[in-house]
């Protein structure tokens, strides 16, 4: 991991996830680029070019100074690499621009969840939309998670080839903090056909992934969301990962985006990957599909 985008409205909420992506970055030694959205007010009365540029001009200066002065406050005075960017573009088209633009390897944003039923919530956040679209992992750090501590990493996994990838850029973090991996995966019927899914994917995994400390554990249910929520409220977990993969199982099955209800929601830090679904992806789906159904 080289480069991990940032961005950042100067609230408490965003100063926690930069401190969250400093820990990691000292501890991959990847530069960091900080970013900042600004817009410029507009009374709708026409203005001479010039007069809107030097407005931009003095917007970015001001956003340029506030993200030195912000960087300097959360890490103490570091000397880590890092970039600054100041836009005047939508934050979420920025940070789609620049994923492409600078190679980024991840997103850390932080996002707030809402209270009350996972059923009732209406999902029109900047992290949610980011965790949509981008094709970077995102990690989305909600309020109050802990920026320096991670011994227990979840994974929820489809039993599929594309999150082995996943779950080998995961013990890469893993084994910076020394935290455990737990892979969990979620079915309706704890029988032979389950078991042996998650032992066979527990054999692909052990042949492409080094990382000693994994586990695995299937969970019964029928709702992905809330047997995960459920699961999280039963063992202390310091980060969840989940995939969102194109034409998702979870999204055909319950009809809409787990992870981006997750986002929503969680308490904990989330990290999505990102994955186009091969044909024995799709055989996979087909074949779960066929035993929930």
């Amino acid at each position: 991991m080289k480069t991990i985008l940032v961005p950042t409205d100067f609230s408490k909420n965003a100063e926690n996830a930069l401190h969250y992506a400093i820990n990691i970055a000292k501890r991959m030694q990847a530069k960091i680029i900080l970013l900042h959205t600004f817009h410029i007010e507009n009374n709708n009365a026409p203005l001479p070019l010039s007069m809107v540029d030097k407005q931009v001009e003095v917007a970015k200066k001001k956003s340029d100074d506030q993200l030195k002065a912000h960087y300097n406050s959360v890490s103490h005075g570091s000397n880590h690499p890092i970039d600054y960017i100041s836009s005047e573009n939508f934050l979420t088209d920025e940070l789609l621009r620049l994923t492409e633009e600078r190679n980024i390897d991840l997103i850390i944003m932080g996002t707030q969840g809402a209270s009350g039923s996972l059923s009732k919530q209406i999902f029109g956040t900047n992290s949610s939309q980011v965790i949509e679209k981008a094709k970077c992992p995102v990690l989305a750090i909600p309020e109050g998670a802990l920026t320096n501590y991670v011994k227990k990493i979840v994974y929820a996994s489809e039993f599929i080839d594309s999150d082995i990838p996943s779950l080998q850029s995961i013990a890469n973090l893993a084994e910076l903090f020394e935290a455990e991996i737990e892979v969990i995966h979620i079915s309706e019927f704890d029988d032979a056909d389950s078991q042996k899914a998650l032992e066979k994917f527990k054999s692909k995994v052990t042949k492409n992934v080094s990382y000693k400390n994994i586990s695995y554990k299937l969970l019964a249910g029928r709702d992905v969301e809330e047997r995960i929520e459920s699961y999280m409220e039963e063992v202390k977990v310091d980060m969840l990962v989940m995939s969102a993969h194109q034409r998702s199982l979870m999204d055909k099955l319950f009809g809409k985006s787990v992870t981006k209800v997750m986002a929503f929601y969680l308490k904990v830090p989330l990290m999505v990957f990102h994955h186009h679904r091969t044909k024995l992806d799709d055989a996979t789906d087909h074949a779960v599909t066929k035993l929930i159904l």
